[in-house]
Parts: structure tokens; sequence; C-alpha cells
């Protein structure tokens, strides 16, 4: 049975999760991928899956099963950590960064059972407690002393964005254009 042994958070801003997977459930779960592999190994005068199993393991590399194996049961038991990761940090209403979870490569042991350390960088708590004592309040005329009513403000704004946007530009060739006609006349 697949378990999480420990789940911390370490300097309120790393997550920690050890995970182990029992004995019973990973051998279980070796023999079933070895079958599949061994299924598809070629042996020379024997069909795809019918060759005895000492001729199958003479044309594959070991270290390179070794390695397919344990590939693709970090794949599969990373999943599951996951789940239990996202559940842990979501019931202590922390959030992982980018939900980026990494094995950390020197915690896989093999043992009497298959263990790794599922690890996060999280977003760091915040207080926001201190926005509740911050009062806001309106300024008044007194306040500001040299600062014009707001209908001269916008008056004069108006006044201003109309000067500077009725300003006929011509092209030089339209003025040429425009020069010539009136010589014409």
């Amino acid at each position: 049975m697949s378990k999480v042994i420990s789940a911390k958070i370490e300097g309120d801003v790393q997550y920690k999760m050890h995970y182990k997977i029992s004995n019973e459930e990973y051998s279980v779960w070796l023999q079933r991928l070895t079958n599949q592999y061994y299924d598809v190994v070629e042996v020379p005068g024997f069909r795809k899956g019918k060759a005895p199993k000492h001729l199958v393991e003479q044309q594959i590399s070991t270290q390179a099963l070794e390695q397919t194996l344990l590939k693709e049961s970090l794949e599969k038991y990373t999943q599951e950590a996951l789940v239990e990761a996202q559940k842990d940090l979501k019931e202590k209403k922390r959030v992982a960064l980018l939900t980026t979870f990494v094995v950390v490569p020197d915690s896989v042991k093999k043992t009497d059972s298959f263990e790794f350390v599922l690890q996060a960088d999280l977003l760091p708590e915040i207080d926001f407690g201190f926005l509740d004592k911050i009062k806001v309040a309106r300024p008044s005329e007194k306040d500001l002393p040299n600062r014009m009513s707001e209908k001269e403000f916008v008056a004069k704004e108006k006044r201003s964005f109309i000067t500077s946007h009725n300003v006929l530009k011509l092209s030089r060739v339209v003025k040429q254009k425009m020069v010539m006609r009136l010589l014409w006349i």
C-alpha cells in the first residue's frame, strides 16, 4: 500500500513529502511491467512473447531494463504522490510555486520497498492582517490649500485638449500643391 511517511514545510518556502510504496505492491508492479517488456522482445526462432525467459534475458541489457523500470515506476508513483501532496497543501492553505514538484534524486531507494521524496517550492505565506489597520480618508479642501475646484480643473483640461488637437498639420507635398493652386488663380 502506498503511503505518505512524512510531509513537512521547511523554511516556509519548501515542501517535502516522503512517499513509500510497500514491498508487495511494488513487486507486483515490477513483475507486471517486466512481463510487458519481455512480451515485446524478439528472440530468433520464437514468436513474440513465447520465448523462454532465460533466452529473453540474454537479448536485453539488465541495466537498461532496470533504468526503464525505475523510470516507469517513478512516473506512476509520482502521479499518485502529487495527488496526495496537492491535498495536503490545500489543507494547509499553501500554494506550490508553478505547481512544479520534483523528485529528489538522492532520495530514491529500492530496498524492501520503493521510496522517494517529492519536493516543491512554495509561495511565501504573507500575513495581511495589517491591512485591516489601514484607514483611508478623503482629503478635504482645507488639507489642500492651493488646489483649484473641480469645475475649474475640468474647464482647463477641456481647453488644453481642444487647443492641442485642433492643429491642422499639412504635409510638405500638400503645402506645395496649395501654393501651386494659388499661383494659378
